[in-house]
């Protein structure tokens, strides 16, 4: 039976999974051998990119259904343990709350930094349970093998909940992790009635901790105190999706990772656009005397999400069929050549390409002009060899392909001013390449996708239904764009965000497949110095969903500060809707790609000096 679309992308999402679902279909990217460094982290992606899944696979319990499973290695142990702790979008709420009940800030203040640390400490208690009753191999986390009696674990629990300020009712680690929930429901109740009362006294018996980072520290002195063999290990917070968390949060943590207590480890993991991240990325840049690394899950370049996509492909097949599968067998080939084909390949060009070619060169006097200014006409240029046949013929063939798929011949009666054909469905996007670069490499897609075509039945997989599929997931994330706001003074509030994707989209089309052929079209965007607030705002939320997908410098961070003078493109997914090649097009200046029209009440998006 056809699973519902809804439950196929909730399925995906690694939120909603334990760390131990998450192992048994985990395949690592080249990324996940930096996150497992013992060394501070930042890991920058959109939605869907695998944050939370890499973050959990760093668990104990993640680790030991790895260990069990035995479907990849690590190269070593991790040399820490991880503690998960999921970012929670009721920190936002309470302080807006915190703010609307006129609590004074100093208060305000020491109400939510407490209940921030419990929910730290929380997760903290349960890792500690993690870390001492599951057995998992060395070559999985390289840390001391350590046992302790129910006893011990009682007094360990006692004296954590003393330096806390918890009152501990089961002495275990996991009556801990219940007195840190039933703090946080303290603090709030506390909150409701300093409101009621006005009687702000009551943070006094409840707010007894020192701060995250000492309370911490202190966790570990009493731990390695009572337990020896725990003596200098490492323990790693593993920060999800920071992009919903305060800016208290974000500022407690950039103090946190340069803390001088080298037994704590902080991998923070958050969306690559928010204007006050600027503190984020000094922070990191001054650490000096500490190692860090950056991890970024969006692909500027179509090659290096191929080939995690493929792999991803191949496990859910695997997943599924219970079996190995070949991907071209399954899927076809794709119409699309590659970008790192070998001259050997390029010279056994199809008969389905070459026909693009004759096709094009029959239809399009602007192509024709090219064809036969460049090398002499459609002949020449099919059985071009060597450097001329790279220069020429591999270099326009995705051009070839969306202009033959969707333009209208010049001679055609119903041409004039339309030069698009009206075709929905056209299957120039099926094969196995071009369904991993559509994908790129975002794992919520890619699950989703893949479980849908294999929905269909077994054997293979025609290009009608994985055009369609395409069609279909790409229609949902549209829908999903058109639910995020535009910024106030849009013209164009219904449709939100999907509203400047499409002005960016249709302008490449109309470049790519309507205007004059060029061998180097426009179809990507570097954002103006000009570009107002709101704009920058609009691009951010697009980056932000894996909309538009930043295009670094070699060697650029994959943390946006700032979006002006940076070069973008459209997401494949969305790029197929708009007619455009799966590749990596010339760029052009934001302003002359959604320059506005004269008597057009949109928003104004450049701020004129």
């Amino acid at each position: 039976m056809k699973a519902v679309e809804s439950e196929v992308f909730a399925a995906a999402n690694a939120r909603f999974r334990s760390p131990a679902m998450v192992a048994r279909t985990f395949v690592p990217p080249e990324q996940f051998r930096i996150l497992t460094r013992p060394s501070h982290t930042v890991m920058v992606g959109p939605r869907g990119s695998g944050k939370t899944t890499l973050l959990k696979m760093l668990t104990p319990e993640a680790l030991e259904a790895a260990a069990a499973a035995k479907r990849f290695r690590l190269s070593e142990g991790l040399r820490f343990t991880g503690v998960f702790v999921p970012s929670d979008i009721a920190w936002s709420r309470q302080v807006e709350s915190l703010g609307q009940w006129d609590i004074p800030a100093e208060v305000a203040s020491g109400l939510f930094e407490a209940s921030f640390a419990a929910s730290v400490l929380r997760n903290f208690a349960a890792a500690i349970h993690e870390r001492l009753t599951r057995e998992i191999p060395k070559v999985w986390l390289n840390v001391a093998t350590v046992s302790i009696d129910r006893e011990l674990e009682g007094r360990v629990a006692e004296q954590l909940a003393l330096a806390w300020g918890f009152e501990l009712r089961v002495p275990s680690f996991l009556g801990l992790r219940a007195a840190a929930s039933e703090r946080i429901v303290a603090l709030g109740r506390a909150a409701a009635a300093m409101h009621r009362t006005r009687d702000f006294t009551i943070i006094e018996t409840l707010a007894q901790g020192g701060g995250l980072i000492p309370d911490l520290t202190l966790a570990l002195d009493v731990i390695e105190a009572l337990v020896p063999e725990l003596r200098g290990e490492k323990w790693c917070l593993l920060f999800d999706e920071l992009e919903l968390a305060p800016v208290e949060i974000r500022r407690t943590l950039i103090s946190a990772m340069r803390s001088v207590d080298d037994r704590l480890i902080f991998k923070l993991a958050i969306s690559p656009y928010s204007a006050d991240l600027s503190d984020l990325v000094s922070a990191v840049g001054a650490m000096a005397g500490h190692d860090h690394d950056e991890i970024w899950l969006s692909y500027g370049h179509k090659a290096e999400a191929v080939r995690f996509s493929f792999e991803l492909m191949h496990e859910v097949i695997r997943e599924r069929l219970g079996q190995e599968a070949n991907l071209e067998s399954l899927l076809g080939d794709a119409l699309f050549p590659t970008e790192d084909e070998s001259e050997t390949t390029t010279e056994l060009m199809s008969d389905i390409q070459a026909s693009y070619v004759r096709g094009l060169y029959e239809i399009d006097r602007s192509f024709r002009r090219y064809v036969n200014d460049s090398v002499g006409g459609a002949d020449a240029l099919l059985s071009s060899t060597g450097q001329e046949r790279a220069q020429h013929l591999r270099k326009i063939m995705p051009l070839v392909i969306v202009r033959l798929a969707f333009r209208t011949p010049d001679d055609s009666s119903s041409a004039g001013s339309r030069r698009y054909r009206s075709r929905k469905n056209p299957h120039i996007y099926s094969g196995t390449t071009a369904l991993a670069a559509i994908l790129e490499g975002n794992p919520r897609w890619i699950i989703g996708l893949m479980n849908a075509l294999l929905d269909t039945g077994p054997g293979r997989i025609v290009p009608r239904i994985q055009t369609g599929e395409v069609v279909r997931t790409r229609n949902r994330f549209r829908a999903l764009l058109s639910t995020i706001p535009v910024p106030v003074g849009s013209a164009d509030t219904r449709r939100g965000l999907l509203s400047l994707i499409d002005q960016i989209g249709q302008s490449f089309r109309q470049n790519i497949v309507a205007d004059d052929f060029t061998p180097d079209p426009v179809g990507t965007f570097i954002v103006d110095g000009s570009a107002s607030d709101a704009l920058l705002d609009a691009l951010g939320s697009a980056v932000n969903t894996g909309a538009i997908i930043y295009v670094p410098d070699s060697d650029s961070s994959g943390l946006l500060t700032s979006m002006r003078g940076k070069r973008f493109r459209l997401s494949y997914l969305l790029a197929t809707g708009y007619q455009m090649p799966l590749r990596l097009q010339r760029a052009a200046s934001l302003r002359s790609i959604i320059s506005k029209e004269p008597g057009d009440d949109q928003l104004e998006l450049f701020n004129d000096y």
